[in-house]
């Protein structure tokens, strides 16, 4: 869109004596301004400055800022977000600064041009901050409910592990009394017939045990 635009200025700004030259600096200042937006996730301030300069740049050399107010938009939304607080808060500023220094310039006063711009540019960061607002709080609460199921699965894992070593006491437990059951009934059956009180005595243990 902003390419067409701009292609459809270049027959009355040839005709208005602009250099050819300008022209070609032109298109590639506007591919600068409009190709990094396909980083703005990634780096929505460096996108967003990159756009902002561009734009400068494009104005400087005297050629009509047809279309480009779309990219820098996007820019902006994006950099609301997907930025930071300060780096979303940054960004703001210079798109307002910069569009008021274009729309400032010497010959292009236009009101109410400067504030409508002001007020479209205000209202693309704000629905962009709001977006970020949403997509932290779902951020947020997607976390919350990780770390809801961590906390979850740690107790179930303390739970099994305290089972385990209660049942592996308790093996050893019985273990013992076996065995200890087993060693007086040899010694009861031993002897039975020769000393009964020590028989008595290895049965009463066995009861006990």
């Amino acid at each position: 869109y902003v390419v067409d635009s701009f292609r459809d200025r270049i027959i009355e700004l040839v005709g208005g004596g602009v250099p050819r030259g300008t022209l070609v600096l032109g298109y590639g200042l506007v591919l600068l301004h409009t190709l990094p937006l396909a980083a703005r996730r990634r780096f929505p301030g460096t996108v967003l400055g990159i756009g902002v300069g561009s734009g400068l740049a494009f104005a400087a050399l005297g050629l009509p800022p047809v279309g480009l107010g779309v990219a820098i938009l996007v820019a902006v939304y994006s950099v609301a977000a997907y930025g930071t607080r300060w780096v979303s808060l940054a960004g703001l500023a210079a798109a307002e600064l910069g569009s008021a220094a274009v729309q400032l310039t010497p010959g292009r006063f236009q009101w109410p041009t400067p504030v409508s711009n002001a007020l479209v540019i205000g209202a693309a960061w704000l629905l962009g901050h709001f977006v970020g607002v949403r997509r932290a709080y779902t951020v947020q609460l997607e976390r919350t409910a990780e770390l809801e199921r961590t906390r979850a699965e740690v107790a179930r894992r303390a739970v099994a592990e305290e089972r385990l070593r209660l049942a592996r006491e308790l093996h050893d437990v019985v273990a013992h009394a076996i065995s200890v059951i087993a060693v007086q009934s040899g010694v009861g059956a031993h002897v039975a017939n020769s000393q009964p009180e020590e028989a008595a005595k290895a049965l009463a243990a066995i009861e006990a045990t």
